[in-house]
């Protein structure tokens, strides 16, 4: 009885196959997660750079409305001066009035009318100053809601950053919610603006 040196050509033929066979499968597993990786890369960047250019948005915005507060506070603060200049005049008008009948002399018209002259300014430079402290304080509420918006953007992005270099899709969804925080401040500041607006339709001679 002979010996067997090998095994036979169809064993042959058949481990060469399976050989084969498990080599393709090996390939196509690694094409598999090589188009599966390159595809969250790809949404990766596409969201990267739509948070990025949200983030310049509200940026912009938040530097608008942060000057804007500024605005309307140095001019309530105007008109506050004036409010207190008009209390001085009108101090000194009523001093006369009262020296002048203390005397038992006439008081001239012309500081009666300059009296109620000044009654009526001082409603109105009130009523200016209280309007423009109110749009001043708008203006820096929406302010912080955009620097709100502008910090959860910015750490979205470097967590996305991140995640490319680390290949970890944890960090960048980490960094998609962030950036989703933000992206909610931004339309929560912009709902706030119709809720506001009665107090932005107010007359431009006040802000002069």
């Amino acid at each position: 009885m002979s010996e067997r040196l090998g095994p036979e050509p169809h064993e042959f033929q058949e481990q060469v196959l399976e050989a084969i066979a498990e080599v393709k499968t090996e390939l196509d597993t690694e094409v598999a997660n090589e188009n599966l990786e390159h595809k969250w890369l790809k949404w990766l960047g596409v969201s990267t750079a739509i948070l990025s250019s949200t983030a310049a948005v509200a940026a912009m915005l938040g530097g608008y409305y942060a000057n804007a507060s500024s605005v309307s506070q140095s001019q309530a603060s105007d008109r506050l001066t004036q409010f207190q200049a008009n209390s001085m005049k009108r101090h000194v008008d009523e001093s006369v009035i009262i020296m002048l009948t203390a005397q038992q002399k006439p008081v001239p018209n012309t500081i009666k009318q300059d009296l109620n002259k000044l009654a009526r300014d001082r409603v109105k430079i009130k009523a200016d100053a209280t309007t423009l402290q109110a749009i001043s304080q708008y203006d820096l509420r929406q302010h912080n809601y955009f620097s709100y918006a502008i910090t959860a953007l910015q750490v979205g992005v470097s967590l996305s950053a991140i995640a490319v270099i680390a290949r970890n899709r944890r960090i960048w969804y980490l960094g998609m919610g962030l950036g989703t925080v933000g992206i909610a401040f931004m339309i929560f500041a912009a709902a706030s603006t119709s809720i506001a607006a009665p107090i932005l339709a107010i007359p431009q001679s006040v802000k002069k």
